[in-house]
């Protein structure tokens, strides 16, 4: 489980390479991919005391299409903006469903695009104006 010590978190600004022509910036972006299994209070704890990670990527998060904008402000109120996909009904409940997540210091550039419950992609802006990251995220079966 990533540190829950907030207060030890500092984002640093991406500096600038010394040569003035160029335009490299570095910088860190963590990325976390879990499998929840569902979407649920043990993974709202994790979000509130995660510091470790700027983007997650959740899979099996099992939430209805009804159950989306609930979880995106349960995500909100974490520090967290939340895309989802919602989990595909079966019999006796449902299956898949994706999220990414996003640290609030980062830009997103909606509206990301579902394909199915088992993929997302959308773009991602540093926070400090300087980089785009695309993020496409699929879920494989596990029989191939």
């Amino acid at each position: 489980t990533p540190s829950s010590n907030a207060s030890s978190r500092h984002r640093v600004k991406p500096q600038r390479a010394k040569n003035s022509e160029s335009r490299v910036f570095v910088h860190k972006i963590r990325v976390l991919d879990i499998n929840i299994a569902k979407w649920g209070p043990n993974l709202l704890t994790f979000l509130a005391a995660c510091t470790d990670y700027e983007i997650l990527l959740i899979q099996e998060t099992h939430l209805a299409a009804s159950e989306l904008a609930k979880a995106n402000v349960d995500a909100k109120g974490r520090r967290w903006k939340a895309f989802l996909t919602p989990a595909q009904p079966k019999a006796g409940g449902t299956s898949g469903g994706v999220a990414i997540l996003v640290q609030n210091t980062y830009t997103a550039s909606p509206p990301f695009k579902a394909s199915t419950s088992k993929a997302l992609t959308g773009n991602i802006d540093d926070g400090f104006g300087n980089d785009r990251l695309l993020v496409q995220f699929i879920t494989m079966p596990r029989r191939l």
